[in-house]
C-alpha cells in the first residue's frame, strides 16, 4: 500500500524538480520541461492511488469491525463454557448421589441391614422430602 502511494508521489516530485530546473536561470544549460503529458499521467497515477487508499481504510474498517464482533462472540462463548463447565460439575454431584442411593435400594432389596450411620443418613435424606 506504501509504495502505490509513494510511487505517484516520487514521480510528481521529479517532474517538479525538473520544471523547477528548467525555470531557473540558466547558470548552464538546464533541462527541458517536462512535457504537460507527465503531469496529467501523474496525477491520474495519484488520483488512483488516492482511491485505492480509500477502498483500503473502507475495508479495514470492515475487518476492524469484524474482529470486534469476533472478540465479543468469544467472550459469550468464555462465558458459556463456564456456565457449561459449572452445569458439570454440579450433574457429576447429582450422578454420584443418585449411586449412592441406587447402591442402598439394591443392598435393602438384598435384605441386609443398613449400619446405623447409614440408616441416619437415609433418614436425613428422607426428611428433606417429607412435608411438616
Amino acid at each position: 500500500m506504501t509504495s502505490a502511494l509513494l510511487a505517484p508521489l516520487n514521480d510528481l516530485q521529479a517532474l517538479a524538480h525538473t520544471l523547477f530546473l528548467a525555470l531557473s536561470p540558466p547558470q548552464t544549460r538546464p533541462p527541458p520541461a517536462p512535457p504537460l503529458s507527465a503531469f496529467i499521467e501523474c496525477d491520474k497515477a495519484l488520483a488512483t492511488a488516492v482511491n485505492l487508499a480509500q477502498v483500503h481504510q473502507i475495508k479495514q474498517r470492515k475487518i476492524e469491525a469484524v474482529e470486534a464482533e469476533i472478540l465479543e462472540l468469544e467472550a459469550q462463548w468464555r462465558s458459556i463454557c463456564a456456565e457449561l463447565a459449572t452445569g458439570k460439575e454440579e450433574l457429576e454431584g447429582l450422578i454420584e448421589e443418585g449411586e449412592e442411593r441406587i447402591k442402598a435400594i439394591e443392598q435393602a432389596k438384598k435384605g441386609r441391614s443398613l449400619s446405623r450411620l447409614q440408616q441416619c443418613v437415609w433418614l436425613r435424606l428422607l426428611s428433606g422430602y417429607s412435608v411438616s
